[in-house]
């Protein structure tokens, strides 16, 4: 009886931690949202967790909006931060190589690139299951 009240408790809480995997963050239907959906979403959620009135809605909306857009503004500054260093990377690489080891060193990188995306694939279509089952 122990053993069969132990099994079921463990599979309670795999349930309850495979739920909590599956989290929407700022996707919607994996789809990205844009910045006023995102704080229309955050804010519905604490209006309704924290029974907001309306003077309280307005203002946390507004709040919310200018927070999404800039850390919107962050994540492309970071973007265009790491492709200027992947490029002086490259050119610091291409000083070093000869050209012939170069063009090894993009085969390589292009065939793990492939490699990777094929990765990504294979979970995607995972994600895709999964949403279909729920």
């Amino acid at each position: 009886m122990k053993k069969i009240t132990l099994v079921l408790m463990m599979l309670a809480g795999f349930s309850v931690a495979s739920f909590a995997q599956r989290g929407g963050g700022d996707r919607a239907n994996g789809k990205k949202m844009d910045p006023k959906e995102i704080a229309v979403k955050r804010t519905d959620k604490m209006k309704a967790d924290l029974q907001l009135d309306d003077a309280q809605y307005q203002k946390l909306l507004a709040l919310n909006e200018q927070k999404a857009l800039e850390q919107m503004e962050k994540r492309k500054e970071s973007r265009e931060e790491m492709k200027a260093e992947r490029e002086a990377y490259t050119s610091s690489l291409k000083a070093i190589l000869t050209p012939e080891q170069y063009k090894q060193h993009e085969a390589a990188m292009e065939a793990k690139k492939a490699k990777m995306k094929d990765k990504r694939g294979d979970r995607s279509k995972r994600n895709g299951d999964r949403k279909k089952r729920n």
